[in-house]
């Protein structure tokens, strides 16, 4: 297994709500057909006090097109988090950031 990455930056969000941890994962799950999964999610220290919602894939190249059209085409909470997440691929299983290659950066 692998690991796809989706870092939320809450100063760039419209609506921070913490239910993203588990709405972004579950829309995604639900429209891989179960392909790609809930992994958790964890608080990065880092300035921004981002949050990385954390997925499993066995071949996350692939499925993070997927992952990225599923981000682009629904909204949640008010948030575009297409536009405004930075998105990581690993063929780690249970990868950390630092683990990954960044695949798309938020403006």
């Amino acid at each position: 297994m692998g690991s796809i990455i989706i870092k939320l930056n809450p100063q760039k969000l419209t609506n921070p709500d913490l239910d993203l941890r588990y709405l972004i994962p579950d829309k995604i799950e639900e429209a891989t057909n179960g392909k790609v999964t809930d992994n958790g999610y964890d608080y990065l220290d880092d300035s921004e006090k981002s949050i990385a919602i954390f997925l499993k894939s066995s071949d996350p190249k692939t499925d993070v097109e997927n992952v990225l059209d599923i981000l682009k085409g629904n909204t949640f909470l008010d948030n575009n988090i297409y536009e405004t997440s930075d998105i990581y691929t690993s063929d780690i299983d249970n990868a950390d950031i630092s683990d990954s290659k960044i695949v798309r950066q938020s403006d």
